[in-house]
């Protein structure tokens, strides 16, 4: 299915191998595993609010260079054929905002022709048009929050391998001599209860995938694939001097940036949900024009942290069943034994609770 931007549609996408996932493994702290284990619910942090907070901007990089070779490719060939007619290119300011929605305004870049520019070379235009798509893409995911999402990961470990039974080295060294904690949950009873999250409140999408490393080949990937034709089509209108918004560039961009990272992280094997709630603004539109009362609104909330103040969701809020954890690994610390028998009293006795041999190495 496709998604209307209008919100005349909503979508949930699971990937395409879902069947052949293992267990979810959700690493946290102490006041995570309490809260997750208690509430039964699991929180997904705002895309900006991530601990790495260069993920989603880390992927520009290589978007500016694909899109550069590609707008770069596409003059060459009008150049050639054409070549007694030089191109000419128009050159564009942003002028403010305009356009209008019913009574409520909505922040749309809006554009005014400042005259026409010889510039020295086709690969000059080329890495303009790239930073105009670029940043007409970054405006809109950081706007206002108008196209928000909202990030929560697992990671995924080969089943019978170590990190499969004790977890990942790389993951509990993020945790010090105070020691991890891992989750591992059910991944097929986690995407029926994600189901349920999709249609108890008022979400654009919710998307859940495998995350991809961008290097070395970032052509290769599906964000690229998905967004090469659309972007070759504002490319071919800017030639013939039609300046149009990248708009399902847009669209393609908001649903698969967010799982991509940069290959250093490539061992996690991350699985990753990326939500993206209903703007207020668009379920008052539904409610308009459907005269049907929409779901409610995702109630956004903020971490108590007074050194960083996080917003967050919490999903399976008013799922009925509770979180299907398999086990809770507890990581290697200088104090693990008396953390073992803390988890088992967090847990109870239902849920497994299990030491990880990875040794601790102050």
């Amino acid at each position: 299915m496709e998604i209307g931007w209008d919100g005349a549609e909503k979508l949930l996408f699971v990937g395409e191998e879902l069947s052949a996932w293992p267990p979810l493994f959700h690493y946290t702290n102490l006041a995570g595993l309490t809260g997750i284990v208690r509430s039964q619910q699991i929180r997904a942090t705002h895309f900006t609010d991530l601990n790495d907070t260069t993920e989603v901007v880390h992927v520009r990089l290589f978007l500016r260079e694909a899109i550069v070779e590609l707008a770069h490719k596409l003059l060459l060939s009008a150049q050639l054929r054409r070549p007694q007619k030089p191109l000419v290119f128009e050159e564009y300011r942003q002028s403010g905002y305009k356009f209008i929605e019913g009574s409520k305004p909505m922040r749309m870049i809006a554009f005014e022709k400042v005259g026409e520019q010889r510039y020295s070379s086709l690969r000059q235009v080329a890495i303009q048009w790239a930073d105009f798509v670029l940043d007409f893409l970054y405006s809109r995911i950081s706007e206002e929050d108008r196209l928000a999402f909202f990030v929560t990961s697992f990671c995924s470990h080969e089943k019978n391998s170590y990190e499969y039974r004790n977890g990942l080295l790389s993951q509990w060294r993020g945790y010090g001599a105070g020691g991890g904690y891992c989750i591992v949950l059910d991944s097929k009873k986690i995407w029926d209860m994600v189901a349920e999250e999709y249609d108890a409140a008022a979400y654009l999408t919710i998307s859940v995938d495998k995350v991809e490393y961008a290097e070395p080949d970032f052509e290769s990937t599906r964000l690229w694939k998905q967004l090469a034709q659309a972007v070759e089509r504002f490319v071919g209108d800017a030639i013939d001097g039609r300046l149009s918004f990248p708009s399902e560039a847009l669209r393609l961009f908001v649903l698969r940036a967010v799982f991509l990272k940069h290959q250093a992280f490539r061992e996690e094997q991350e699985i990753r949900l990326a939500a993206f709630p209903t703007p207020r603004s668009i379920r008052q539109g539904l409610k308009r024009e459907q005269r049907v009362k929409p779901p409610p609104l995702k109630r956004v909330h903020f971490t108590s942290c007074v050194a960083k103040k996080r917003r967050f969701i919490s999903l399976f809020e008013s799922v009925k069943n509770g979180l299907p954890i398999l086990r809770v690994i507890v990581g290697p610390s200088t104090d693990q034994q008396s953390r073992v028998l803390e988890t088992q009293a967090i847990c109870g006795p239902n849920i497994e609770v299990t030491a990880s041999a990875t040794p601790y190495v102050d």
